[in-house]
């Protein structure tokens, strides 16, 4: 097997393997974990650009002065490379996380589940590059134990003493989702 073939099998591992850590593991809302797996499937994906078309884009190009024709077509080449390969990653990242949805929805619709009350506990805020962030953090008990789970808090429609009435699965405690407000007494 030749190096080229060698860190392309290393590549896809990447790939593979931060698509199904993530797959499994992205519905527990745990950031490093859902960083890591999107770090890892960047990184397959950086490998396998630079074992296919590593020579052509490190390679010395023309200079403007001396050819601009193939200066030109050279750049413009490159150029559609870099975003066939940011398109690869952009999609495989959707893809997977569509898929994880899928597989949540798909848990909470067919699989067994039970219905208990959680409360929101606190607002936490969180700086992102996107701004602000507030989060709810929501505590239920399930037949395991009781679990915190972080809702985004989309226009501040939680607030602390909140209280929902929320469906978990039997199997995945952590997969939930809020069937209704309860009123609070």
């Amino acid at each position: 097997m030749t190096l080229k073939k060698k860190f392309i099998l290393i590549g896809l591992t990447c790939i593979l393997t931060g698509s199904v850590w993530f797959y499994f593991q992205g519905h527990k809302d745990i950031g490093l974990v859902n960083y890591l797996s999107y770090i890892l499937t960047f990184i397959g994906w950086l490998i396998i650009l630079f074992s296919v078309a590593g020579q052509f884009l490190l390679k010395n190009k023309t200079k403007y002065k001396t050819n601009k024709s193939k200066w030109f077509s050279q750049s413009f080449v490159k150029t559609g490379v870099y975003i066939a390969f940011a398109g690869l990653v952009l999609g495989n990242i959707i893809f997977i996380n569509n898929l994880e949805d899928n597989r949540v929805s798909s848990i909470l619709n067919n699989e067994p589940t039970k219905i208990t009350i959680a409360n929101v506990t606190e607002i936490e805020n969180r700086n992102s590059r996107g701004g602000p962030k507030s989060y709810a953090i929501i505590k239920y008990t399930t037949d395991n134990g009781t679990i915190e789970q972080l809702f985004f808090n989309y226009n501040n429609q939680y607030s602390v003493g909140q209280t929902y009435e929320l469906k978990y699965s039997v199997d995945y405690p952590e997969m939930c989702t809020i069937v209704r407000q309860v009123e609070n007494k």
